[in-house]
């Protein structure tokens, strides 16, 4: 509400636009923190963070502006059409991951265990979506080596917390340009009750997706469920670091008042080749690679809570024997995520 002040001044932002617009008008900044710190390991995905930014919903991709390189993404790349009623965002973001093996203070190289590795890249994904099925392309540009700095990040953090001093960074995979295209497809299966209200509800759905580069070559299948009070339409925010799944916003609208959900996602995925498994691929590695089995399984349990222009999301990344029999000697392979969003 604006109010008009006797000599013709406002006070300093009541006339700013912003302050009217609703949640889905807004655009989206998030911050994501990795880390296996978590659930009391320090060994393999050890520590990951990622900061993106959103558009808001939009009816067409021509309202987002003169960008020509968007506009011939979202003519070439199939599904990402925006008639019939979807929505269409943009995301774009810097990530960063970390990769070592369970004995930190060993400074010789363990060709039994995952290699110490880093990677820092850039991605921008475009994605259509309604409540009933959702398309995303992302394309990922990213250095592994010493130039992702995850030595020299995870050397202070260590430093900062009084933690064991890493000492096989020399051992490093070393330096290599990493390229990756990931797609995904999303399709709503059952609903039950009423979006965005006080009520009750629940939809569950099935979701495709696949990735072709350097970094991750891999194909994917998820069955994904949500439940909760004020569930938003969409689908699940899964905070998969950048590269080997999609940034992305799927929610559409966001309710003004506070609404908390939990979430699901039971994912098999088949492995062609990972960095971190296999080692480098356009050069040398002094890493020989793990012998692992191509399908793995996880499971994804999330927590959410969003109230207007701020949420919250907790997930939690388990690869082991249940639901389903895990097949990759990687059974350590376990992660926390905390996710902070902010609407602007």
């Amino acid at each position: 509400m604006v109010i008009a002040i006797p000599v013709g001044v406002a006070w300093p932002g009541e006339n700013d636009n912003r302050t009217s617009k609703p949640p889905e008008e807004r655009n989206l900044w998030r911050l994501e923190w990795d880390n296996d710190a978590f659930v009391r390991v320090d060994n393999g995905f050890t520590n990951g963070w990622s900061l993106q930014r959103h558009s808001h919903q939009h009816d067409a991709w021509h309202e987002m502006g003169p960008s020509k390189f968007s506009a011939w993404i979202s003519r070439t790349i199939p599904g990402l059409d925006d008639e019939g009623g979807r929505i269409v965002k943009r995301g774009t973001g810097l990530s960063q991951i970390m990769m070592t093996p369970e004995d930190l203070e060993n400074p010789n190289p363990q060709p039994e265990d995952v290699p110490w590795a880093g990677s820092l890249g850039w991605a921008e994904s475009w994605y259509a979506f309604d409540n009933q099925t959702l398309n995303a392309f992302q394309i990922y540009f990213g250095i592994l080596g010493p130039y992702s700095l995850a030595e020299s990040l995870q050397v202070q953090l260590h430093d900062l917390i009084n933690a064991d001093e890493p000492l096989g960074w020399d051992n490093q995979l070393p330096t290599e340009p990493l390229l990756n295209l990931n797609y995904t497809f999303k399709r709503k299966l059952v609903s039950a009750g009423e979006y965005a209200t006080k009520g009750f509800t629940g939809d569950f759905a099935i979701g495709l997706e696949g990735a072709l580069g350097n970094l991750v070559t891999s194909a994917g299948l998820t069955l994904e469920g949500r439940f909760g009070w004020g569930l938003p339409k969409g689908f699940v925010q899964l905070p998969d670091p950048a590269g080997f799944g999609i940034m992305l916003d799927p929610e559409k609208g966001v309710p003004g008042k506070f609404h908390v959900y939990f979430s699901v996602v039971f994912r098999a995925v088949a492995t062609g080749h990972s960095v971190f498994f296999d080692g480098n691929m356009l050069r040398d590695s002094p890493h020989p690679g793990l012998e692992y089995e191509p399908i793995s399984h996880a499971t994804v349990f999330g927590f959410h809570a969003d109230h207007g222009r701020y949420a919250i999301h907790f997930n939690f990344y388990k690869y082991n024997d249940l639901p389903f029999e895990s097949v990759n000697p990687l059974t350590g392979l376990t992660w926390g995520n905390i996710t902070f969003e902010y609407r602007f």
